[in-house]
């Protein structure tokens, strides 16, 4: 019986000891100037650019007209369908969802997703694209 009252103290008195600590807040660091830097150059990145308004002008509803050849010298085989492209993460991105006609029936709906990301520009005005 001792034992148990014992064992329930030290519960109770760790206990109290314990959730002070707990429930302090810990203060974040500032970060470094390594780590503004590092953050800078994703803000930079990360913002759509002219490239995007370019990306941008491709949405919309469009029609296509495709031909594939199965083996050489044999005729192609056409299909059409249309497509709409929307915009994605504040144009960031595209995506483009392909309807095939009662023809490619086998060929259901298509998801395609088309974007990219400034990786590094070089002094003469030159941009190297990561594309996604």
């Amino acid at each position: 019986m001792y034992s148990r009252h014992l064992l329930s103290r030290v519960l109770i008195g760790s206990l109290a000891l314990t959730l002070p600590l707990l429930a302090q807040e810990t203060k974040a660091k500032a970060p470094t100037a390594e780590q503004q830097a590092l953050m800078q150059a994703w803000r930079k990145a990360a913002t759509p650019g002219p490239n995007h308004q370019l990306l941008g002008s491709l949405t919309g509803e469009w029609t296509f007209a495709t031909k594939m050849w199965m083996e050489p010298g044999a005729p192609p085989e056409n299909s059409t369908g249309t497509a709409v492209y929307t915009p994605l993460m504040d144009g960031r991105y595209i995506q483009g969802e392909y309807v095939p006609t009662a023809k490619n029936g086998q060929v259901k709906r298509i998801y395609e997703r088309f974007g990219f990301t400034c990786i590094r520009e070089s002094g003469d005005g030159g941009m190297l694209f990561q594309y996604e």
